[in-house]
């Protein structure tokens, strides 16, 4: 089912039933040691955007999908968290709309954006205003805070 020796783990599966019987459409990326992957989903119709949180004492974040009719397109990780001890899942704070093709989501709470290298960022909401976080070109972008 992986990919890889890195693409292990708890996964989405995307099936259908046809004529009474399960059919996989597609299976995920693995999330690794991640005992937690709880999808929300997000539209209605023909597109829905998959937001899973990933974690296990507390929150790694959001793993993305795309689901179109019948096919699921990985779509990368919203490296976000709400601040806390522990830290925890955004989710309950997601708000997604879309803008053309694109999907724009928007937090309506401080955040902690894992950075990679450079480590951790306290994002803080002003005004009231959402952190707003967009799909561009092949990954999450940060666009507003």
């Amino acid at each position: 089912m992986g990919g890889g020796p890195e693409d292990y783990g708890r996964r989405f599966v995307f099936i259908t039933v046809e004529s009474g019987r399960p059919r996989v459409v597609a299976t995920g990326r693995g999330v690794s040691d991640s005992y937690i992957l709880r999808p929300t989903f997000f539209g209605e119709g023909r597109r829905v955007l998959v937001l899973g949180e990933t974690g296990a004492e507390f929150s790694w974040g959001l793993v993305a999908y795309d689901l179109v009719d019948e096919s699921m397109r990985y779509l990368g990780w919203i490296d976000v968290v709400t601040p806390g001890d522990p830290e925890g899942d955004p989710l309950p704070y997601t708000h997604v709309r879309m803008e053309g093709d694109r999907y724009v989501v928007e937090f309506r709470t401080d955040l902690v954006l894992f950075d990679g290298p450079r480590g951790t960022t306290r994002l803080r909401r002003e005004n009231e205003d959402p952190i707003v976080f967009e799909y561009r070109e092949g990954s999450f972008v940060l666009v507003a805070k």
